[in-house]
């Protein structure tokens, strides 16, 4: 599922008096089809049981959906990726969503989607464009949330002379009609992806093409595109999705790889000026004082902690003396905290920043912030 900024946007607004559902149910690599079936059915008794407002024929459309998701989930299985399924639905809506990360399972019946869980992946995963080509076709692929899509072909229709000399491959004239012809396709497969990326702004470019061709392109490039450009492959136009979309990956993960060492050189640059702290005490220390300004994350990071929901007051350990507004009841046991340290920082206008490429010094803490001050 590609998501647009449209998408999110219809998302955010979208209200409806009698109810609305958001599901977020995780599937680690090696979820069997019926633990991951128990586990989506269980969600659906505990709606059916808290949800008066829908009657038995709006969760029968709801059972189909789960249907739908199963066959979805057996899909993916061969891949073997860790990831949420966040499926919104109501009567009259259905959208989902895939994130290759792992997000706080529950399900939540509101006037309105339940849509933070999402913001912070969906900001980070960058979308690419990838442009395979040879000399007489191009293909633009889009790639993002570790999906990919084919989004436009293209091929070109020389113009050449109606009769071809003897030995064309050696007359001069001709060769030189096959370079103007090659250039004139080179240009118009560079107007279209440009054109593709006013629609569809993506963040990120990658080419591929005969290992003697690639750098054809590169000249024809608008200069946001040769901004854009992080990488490139050997590929053949003709080549199915699925090997281009292994390439991709390949290409895609070098790029993350080299994105989050600088980031975390930078983090561990930070540390010593006393501008970044490691470890989840530390940052929820920071998080109180609305002094981060990014929190870097494990997708698979999880701690418990104490939490006053209603004075977005977090805590790592349990303090006695700390009184809840607005009762003075205690602190409240936290399953999730890491959840509740991520929804505060966004509130709190930081950035989230997934990694996936720890260095030493993150993996032995999986969580760290930069400070504002």
């Amino acid at each position: 599922m590609f998501i647009s900024d449209p998408d999110l946007n219809e998302l955010a607004t979208y209200t409806r008096a009698q109810g609305a559902i958001s599901i977020y149910i995780y599937t680690p690599p090696d979820e069997s089809l019926q633990g991951f079936r128990t586990r989506l059915h269980s969600f659906g008794d505990g709606i059916r049981k808290e949800s008066a407002q829908f009657n038995n024929r709006d969760l029968t459309l709801l059972v189909r959906k789960f249907e739908e998701l199963e066959q979805q989930f057996v899909d993916n299985h061969v891949e073997k990726k860790a990831r949420t399924y966040c499926l919104f639905w109501s009567p009259d809506y259905f959208k989902l969503i895939e994130v290759p990360v792992k997000l706080k399972e529950q399900y939540r019946i509101n006037q309105s989607f339940y849509i933070f869980p999402i913001l912070g992946p969906l900001q980070q995963f960058e979308r690419f464009a990838i442009l395979v080509f040879n000399k007489k076709k191009a293909r633009i692929y889009n790639y993002y949330l570790e999906k990919i899509k084919e989004e436009q072909y293209i091929e070109h229709d020389y113009v050449m002379p109606k009769t071809r000399p003897p030995d064309a491959y050696k007359d001069k004239v001709f060769l030189n009609k096959l370079d103007e012809e090659y250039n004139r396709h080179l240009k118009e497969v560079s107007i279209s992806l440009f054109n593709y990326f006013k629609e569809n702004k993506f963040d990120r470019l990658l080419i591929a093409s005969q290992q003697d061709k690639i750098n054809d392109i590169k000249p024809h490039l608008h200069s946001y595109l040769q901004q854009s450009l992080v990488g490139e492959f050997v590929a053949d136009v003709n080549d199915t999705i699925s090997i281009i979309q292994e390439k991709t990956e390949e290409t895609v993960n070098t790029h993350r790889k080299t994105k989050e060492k600088n980031l975390l050189n930078q983090l561990n640059q930070d540390l010593g000026r006393r501008k970044a702290v490691y470890g989840a005490h530390d940052v929820v220390d920071a998080l109180r004082e609305k002094k981060i300004k990014e929190i870097y994350i494990s997708p698979d990071f999880h701690i418990s902690g104490y939490a006053c929901p209603e004075e977005h007051f977090f805590s790592v350990d349990y303090i006695g003396e700390k009184k809840c507004a607005p009762d003075n009841s205690a602190m409240k046991k936290e399953q999730n905290l890491e959840e509740d340290i991520a929804q505060e920082a966004y509130q709190q206008n930081a950035k989230i920043v997934y990694i996936f490429y720890p260095d030493e010094e993150f993996s032995k803490h999986n969580i760290a912030a930069t400070l504002r001050y």
